[in-house]
C-alpha cells in the first residue's frame, strides 16, 4: 500500500469500523477474537504504525521485554540482532520496549546468570533468552517464573518445557534428519561417517541434531555407518588434528559432519592441507563468509543454515502478540524452517557482520 497506512485503511481492509480497529490497537474494550485476529493480520501485512496519539494512549499499558543472547559468532548473532531490530522498529509505537543483554564473553553460563540476577530486580514483564540447561540457570528461571515473569526461549530450548511459554527456532531433530538424508544420498547409500562435536552438552539443540542424524541414518540407510563420534574443544583444534587424521584412516571415513561452525572452518583448512578434500564429503551448520568460499571451492559440500535473522524477527513479533495482545501462539514450538545451502545458492543468502 502506497504512503502511510492509517486506521481508516485498516478498517477498510478488514471491513470493520474505525472504532473496532482502535480498540484492538490500544487493547481496550471487547472485540470478537476472529475480528481481532483479522485486524492484527492486516496490521502486520501492511506495516501499519499508529500515530502519536495512539502511541500516547498506549503509554500506561507499556510492557518491557528483556532479550538475552550471545554476540559470538558475530555473523549469526549479528543477523539475529538485525531481525529483532527490524521487528522492534515496526512495533516502536505499539507499547512494547526492549532491554538488551548482549553476552560478549565466552563464559555463557555466568554471563546469563548475571543478566538474570539484574532482571530479577528490574521492571521487566517478559524474558526472551538463549538458555543453557545448567542447574544454576534453571533455578534462577524457576525463581523468576514464580515471581510472575514470563519466559520465552529461542535457538536453544529448555529441557523443562514447563518453564517457558513458547520456543522460537529451528526443529533441531529435523535438521539432524535432513543431514542424514543428504549424506546418505551423497554416499550413494553406503559409507562411513565421522561426526565431530565441540559444543557444550548443556545446549540441548545439538543433542537433538545428533539424535535426528542417528535416527535418520539407521532408518533409511542401513549400509551407511556412523563409524565414530569425536567430542573436542574447537579452540584447541590443532591439538586434535593427529587424532582426527588417525580416525579417518582407521575407520575409512567417507564423510565428516561437524556440528560447530568454528571447528568446521578449521576442518576445511585441515582437509585442504592434507589433500583429502576431494575424497571426503564435508558438511556442517551455519553460513559465514569463510564457508561461502569453501562451498564455492568444493571443500564443503553442504551447510544447514538456521536463518538467524528470521529467528530474531519472529521472537519479537510473537512476544508482542503474547504480552500486548494476550495471545499465545497456536504451537508452543514456533518452527523457523532451516535452509540447505549448496555451492549454487550460497550467494543468495545475506550474511550480517
Amino acid at each position: 500500500m502506497a504512503g502511510r497506512v492509517t486506521v481508516k485503511n485498516i478498517a477498510q481492509i478488514t471491513g470493520v469500523s474505525i472504532g473496532t480497529v482502535d480498540r484492538v490497537i490500544n487493547n481496550r474494550g471487547k472485540v470478537n477474537p476472529e475480528t481481532e485476529e483479522k485486524i492484527l493480520k492486516a496490521i502486520h501485512e501492511t506495516g501499519f504504525i499508529p500515530n502519536r496519539a495512539a502511541r500516547f494512549l498506549t503509554q500506561k499499558n507499556r510492557k518491557t521485554m528483556a532479550l538475552i543472547y550471545p554476540t559470538s559468532p558475530k555473523f549469526f548473532w549479528g543477523a539475529f540482532r538485525k531481525g529483532t531490530s527490524v521487528a522492534e522498529k515496526e512495533l516502536r509505537d505499539m507499547g512494547m520496549d526492549i532491554v538488551r543483554y548482549e553476552i560478549e564473553g565466552l563464559a555463557l553460563e555466568s554471563e546469563i546468570s548475571i543478566a538474570l540476577e539484574t532482571i530479577d530486580t528490574a521492571n521487566i514483564d517478559i524474558i526472551a533468552l538463549f538458555p543453557c540447561n545448567t542447574p544454576s540457570i534453571i533455578e534462577k528461571l524457576k525463581k523468576l517464573a514464580a515471581g510472575g515473569k514470563k519466559i520465552i526461549t529461542f535457538n536453544n530450548d529448555l529441557d523443562n518445557h514447563q518453564l517457558r511459554s513458547f520456543f522460537v527456532g529451528t526443529d533441531a531433530y529435523q535438521c539432524g534428519r535432513i543431514v542424514a538424508e543428504m549424506l546418505g544420498k551423497m554416499l550413494r547409500r553406503k559409507g562411513n561417517i565421522l561426526i565431530l562435536n565441540s559444543n557444550d552438552e548443556f545446549l540441548s539443540e545439538y543433542n537433538l541434531r545428533l539424535k535426528g542424524l542417528y535416527d535418520g541414518i539407521s532408518e533409511k540407510f542401513p549400509e551407511v555407518n556412523v563409524a565414530a563420534t569425536y567430542r573436542y574443544n574447537a579452540k584447541n583444534f590443532y591439538k586434535h588434528r593427529k587424532i582426527i587424521c588417525e580416525m579417518i584412516e582407521e575407520y575409512h571415513i567417507d564423510a565428516i559432519h561437524d556440528l560447530n561452525v568454528s571447528s568446521l572452518r578449521k576442518m576445511c583448512t585441515f582437509l585442504e592441507e592434507t589433500g583429502k578434500s576431494a575424497d571426503i564429503i564435508l558438511s556442517g551448520y551455519e553460513l559465514d563468509p569463510a564457508l561461502v568460499d569453501m562451498l564455492r571451492k568444493g571443500v564443503v559440500d553442504f551447510i544447514i543454515d538456521q536463518d538467524a535473522y528470521q529467528q530474531g524477527y519472529m521472537v519479537v513479533k510473537h512476544v508482542y502478540d503474547f504480552i500486548m495482545q494476550n495471545k499465545l501462539p497456536a504451537d508452543a514450538k514456533i518452527n523457523i524452517p532451516s535452509r540447505i545451502v549448496l555451492c549454487e545458492n550460497a550467494m543468495d543468502f545475506k550474511i550480517y557482520d
